[in-house]
């Protein structure tokens, strides 16, 4: 019973660490976006472009980070 215990609770320690990442990477990509747009000035389409290709992304993954983290 006690390795069961231990078993679960790793399990749930890996999850939570790839959560942590997974949110890291997300706010690494929008914090990039908003330099590309504000510092950059640079349009939508080329912050896809260069999304997909910084962070390895399709195109539609790319496409949905600008569309979420692209303030007017």
């Amino acid at each position: 019973m006690c390795r069961i215990s231990e078993m679960l609770r790793e399990e749930g320690r890996l999850e939570g660490m790839a959560e942590g990442r997974l949110e890291g990477e997300e706010k690494g990509i929008q914090n990039i976006i908003e330099v590309y747009r504000n510092e950059l000035f640079l349009d939508k389409e080329e912050i896809v472009s260069r999304i997909k290709a910084k962070f390895d992304l399709t195109y539609d993954n790319a496409q949905s980070y600008v569309d979420r983290f692209y303030k007017k």
